[in-house]
Parts: C-alpha cells; sequence; structure tokens
C-alpha cells in the first residue's frame, strides 16, 4: 500500500483535532507493521516548492476506470508558511467542468517530518533524495523515508 504522504493526513496548521487524527491515522499505520515491518513513503520537498508549478496551464491528461481521458489542472490559492491550498480541478476534453476539489496540504522539511514521525511512534530508519537512494539535498524533488516502529 502506497500513498503520497503530503496528502496522507498531515493537516495545516495542526490545530489539536486534526493532530490528534493524524497521529491516530499514523498509529494505525505503526500497530499494522510487524516487528520487522517497515513504511516507506515519499513527500515533495517543500525547499524546491513544486507547487509554483502547479498551474492550470501545467494540466496533465488521465484516463479514468471507464476509459475517457480527462484533463486535471491545480490552481494554487495561497502559500502561508508550510501549508498550501489549492485547487484541482477535473475537466472532460471538451473543457465541461466535473469536478473541483479544494485542500490545504502541509509540506514538512527533513527535521519536522522526523519530529512527527518520532511523536507518531516511528524510528526513522533512512531518508533519500529519490527512489534511487540519492541523498536528500535542497534540490531533491522528493524526501523518500523508510520508518519502523519505535524501540518500546
Amino acid at each position: 500500500m502506497t500513498r503520497q504522504a503530503g496528502r496522507f493526513g498531515i493537516p495545516p496548521r495542526c490545530p489539536a483535532i486534526d493532530c490528534r487524527r493524524a497521529r491516530d491515522e499514523h498509529e494505525l499505520g505503526r500497530s499494522r507493521l510487524s516487528g520487522e515491518g517497515r513504511f516507506a513513503f515519499d513527500t515533495r520537498n517543500p525547499q524546491v516548492r513544486e507547487w509554483e508549478e502547479w498551474k492550470p496551464s501545467s494540466a496533465s491528461e488521465v484516463v479514468d476506470g471507464n476509459g475517457r481521458t480527462l484533463r486535471v489542472s491545480h490552481h494554487v490559492e495561497s502559500v502561508v508558511d508550510d501549508v498550501v491550498t489549492l485547487t484541482e480541478t477535473t475537466s472532460a476534453r471538451d473543457g465541461t467542468v466535473l469536478r473541483v476539489d479544494r485542500a490545504s496540504l502541509r509540506f514538512l522539511d527533513v527535521s519536522k517530518l522526523g519530529a512527527f514521525l518520532h511523536e507518531a511512534g516511528f524510528e526513522i530508519e533512512a531518508q533519500y533524495g529519490g527512489w534511487e537512494h540519492e541523498a536528500v539535498s535542497d534540490a531533491s524533488r522528493s524526501i523518500v523515508t523508510i520508518a519502523r516502529r519505535a524501540a518500546a
């Protein structure tokens, strides 16, 4: 099972109830790991500011389960600290808007991500700047993290 951690319940601004929910989700994931299990995921590196490329003019095409070609575009509404608020618009090929979703995503740097995982009961085994085990740097588009249950 894989998920983008930037979209894995790390809430913006982290009010108490949202932090509790996010930590509960991570606790559930931690509790499902076997003794030797690992939790591996990637998230975007906030230092790269990838969201600056998320513009309607940079839309991508996808094919849905019914074989329809759809256009997916993004519009960033705001960036405040480590929280990016955006809309994602899904349209038919002819431009008919089928769905608009709005989200606020929180992007954590290596240090903040480590602290969050530690608080959720994980210890980091390794972190990379990509799935080919590149070193994490300011230019790495991803932060790939391999974590395991923290020792009791």
